[in-house]
């Protein structure tokens, strides 16, 4: 666990996984006892999203339905499932796609 958390590197893809990992680890615990590891991978994500959208927005959106889901608000959570999907298909992400329809069909 401790070793999961490292320096965000290319391009905000390591950052992206590691939160996937810190929210997959928060569904399966009754305390949202990651959230300094969240809230500072989402900071990551959010710079690297500034600096190339067409690169990271659909990342950034994923992580924010991952995050809405976890706190039961499923309208949220949906709407930024969507958003992420279309985001990545947009960009051609093909394989960050598939994550993200598999994500939302786990949240389903």
């Amino acid at each position: 666990e401790k070793n999961m958390s490292r320096t965000p590197l290319k391009w905000g893809v390591t950052a992206f996984y590691d939160g996937l990992i810190f929210l997959a680890v928060t569904h399966n615990s009754t305390e949202f006892e990651w959230s300094s590891k969240i809230s500072n991978v989402m900071s990551n994500v959010k710079k690297f999203e500034q600096i190339g959208k067409s690169n990271n927005e659909h990342k950034l959106l994923l992580l924010e339905a991952e995050i809405k889901s976890r706190m039961g608000e499923k309208d949220n959570a949906l709407k930024k499932y969507q958003l992420a999907i279309a985001a990545a298909e947009k960009n051609g992400f093909i394989h960050e796609q598939a994550i993200a329809n598999e994500r939302a069909a786990e949240f389903f």
